[in-house]
């Protein structure tokens, strides 16, 4: 019995995670849309042609950086997905043996 108890205690703990891990998720995406949105407007500002090669350079980096983020930020990681894969097998186990 203390031992059913503590198995429900560790089933309990990821959900908690992946709550964590979406709430940082709603503040970092739309951060992230905003630096992305804001680097693809500026090369259209009359000033960009005015500034350094090295500058341009440091401008691409930025927006590749900016890019990868919104790509990483939407996808969820794969050890979340096969943590909820897992729990929905395991769910689906119990209640056959139930």
């Amino acid at each position: 019995m203390a031992d059913k108890r503590h198995h429900d205690a560790d089933d309990q703990q990821p959900d908690g995670d992946f709550g964590d891990f979406l709430s940082v998720l709603r503040v970092l995406l739309p951060a992230a849309q905003t630096l992305t949105a804001f680097l693809i407007i500026l090369p259209f500002n009359g000033g960009f042609s005015q500034i350094q090669q090295g500058e341009k350079l440091i401008y691409v980096a930025t927006f590749l950086c900016s890019i990868c983020a919104l790509i990483l930020f939407s996808t969820p990681p794969p050890s979340i997905a096969c943590n909820v894969r897992s729990r929905i097998a395991r769910s689906s186990r119990t209640t056959r043996r139930d």
